[in-house]
């Protein structure tokens, strides 16, 4: 059911975490998922549509939640930057993705190649534009689809931002981002297993987690850009779009 405290609360907060992390630490306070997924899809509708309610007595216990929130937000944001407001997109209707395209071209000059039947949907999640995100999926996939991560498995979703290299010039930059990864994940106490990863000369890493829930992340160095890939499980389609990368800065 639609609990308007958590609406609330999802509003103030779903720019600023992905779907499964409010999940998780919600359930902690005792919201089930169906009160969650309710409430979630009554937080992405249109403004006119929202129902206002007095707020319930849950609302300060949810105020603590979000404190641990958003300490944990700090130590992601080179991972993770908020996604923007939504806006249209060049290669998709107002619900999702329009329709099917070969590849796509990056902002920081990079090209992914899409397996049939995929499109995508581009963004910046940040005023300056430094942070580019893209969605990978079918065509026809709802532009909602993307905020709930733990749709991405089954529904063959995959997430890319591209970001300046925080480590350009450096010889060492792989090393450091595995450092920095492995601090982040040991902090966050996930089950998981790494691997070392290189596309064409790009060098970096791929995490599998196992819990809190499972999903897989990959770190890619180039000279000038950093990419960070997020799917739902290590499947082909996955495969295919992470190793059709080519970035041409380490083509230089």
């Amino acid at each position: 059911m639609v609990r308007t405290e958590l609406v609330d609360y999802l509003k103030e907060n779903i720019s600023l975490f992905s779907s499964e992390e409010l999940r998780r630490r919600l359930a902690e306070d005792g919201v089930s998922d169906l009160d969650f997924d309710d409430s979630l899809k009554a937080a992405l509708a249109p403004a006119s549509k929202a129902v206002k309610k007095p707020l319930g007595r849950n609302r300060k216990l949810i105020f603590l939640a979000s404190g641990a929130l958003l300490c944990l937000g700090a130590g992601l944001m080179v991972f993770q930057s908020p996604p923007s407001s939504p806006s249209r997109y060049p290669q998709e209707k107002e619900d999702g993705i329009a329709q099917a395209q070969s590849a796509f071209l990056g902002h920081y000059g990079y090209v992914v190649h899409l397996p049939p039947g995929y499109g995508y949907a581009q963004e910046f999640t940040d005023p300056q534009k430094t942070v580019e995100r893209v969605y990978f999926a079918k065509a026809g996939t709802s532009r909602i689809d993307f905020i709930d991560t733990g749709l991405y498995g089954q529904l063959g979703i995959v997430r890319l931002d591209a970001q300046p290299n925080p480590w350009a010039g450096r010889v060492d930059g792989p090393r450091q981002l595995e450092a920095l990864v492995l601090s982040r994940l040991h902090a966050q106490e996930n089950q998981f297993s790494l691997k070392k990863l290189q596309v064409g000369t790009l060098r970096g890493i791929q995490v599998d987690f196992q819990a809190p829930f499972s999903h897989v992340e990959a770190y890619l160095l180039g000279p000038r850009t950093m990419f960070s890939f997020y799917a739902g499980k290590d499947d082909a389609v996955y495969e295919s779009i992470l190793t059709s990368l080519r970035d041409e800065g380490s083509e230089d």
